[in-house]
């Protein structure tokens, strides 16, 4: 039988900084809310590297594009709503 750890970490009791393209300052984010931000940034990349190679609708652009919006729906259940409009927000629009 494995030896367990003497000091297990409660993921509940962990604070995360948001990442510098997040806001100006960052601020304590907990583990679910780091996850999403960092599940939805990987997934806007992923949208700007695939519209490139496959047509808009196709079945890859749909699934990429069903995710951010589950992803940015978790953010805001998460409390991270102007997160979460901030990084989907057209890069230099004005909209």
């Amino acid at each position: 039988m494995a030896k367990q750890p003497d000091k297990v970490l409660n993921p509940a009791s962990v604070t995360l900084v948001t990442p510098s393209s997040m806001g100006s300052r960052p601020r304590a984010l907990t583990p679910a809310q780091a996850l999403y931000t960092a599940r939805l940034t990987r997934l806007l990349r992923l949208k700007e590297e695939w519209s490139n190679r496959v047509p808009a609708g196709d079945w890859r652009m749909r699934l990429i594009n069903k995710s951010i919006y589950s992803t940015y729906c978790d953010c805001i259940e998460a409390g991270l709503a102007d997160d979460a409009r901030e990084l989907v927000k057209p890069k230099g629009g004005t909209t």
